[in-house]
């Protein structure tokens, strides 16, 4: 298991095309790690990709948008769980 930090997973991303070598579990690995996906497996490995690549700061604005859907999906689930709703505000 190779969870980077931020900077250095852009660092490899960016240094050539196949991305320096990381793998499709590095990046699993770091969702998790950095909060993004609990099981980055049972997701497309597209959209985790580029939620990994983007929260790396190596961001297209695809990148960004799908970090965006899935930060704003994260807060909703933990305002259901405190019992908000948005039916009832």
């Amino acid at each position: 298991m190779t969870t980077y930090t931020k900077q250095q997973f852009k660092d490899l991303w960016d240094s050539d095309e196949r991305g320096g070598g990381i793998t499709w579990d590095d990046i699993a690995d770091c969702a998790v790690a950095w909060g993004l996906a609990s099981k980055p497996k049972t997701m497309q490995l597209e959209k985790v990709r580029s939620l990994v690549v983007a929260a790396a700061g190596s961001a297209t604005v695809t990148d960004l948008h799908e970090l965006t859907k899935a930060q704003k999906r994260k807060e909703k689930r933990r305002e259901h769980k405190r019992g908000v709703h948005p039916c009832k505000t």
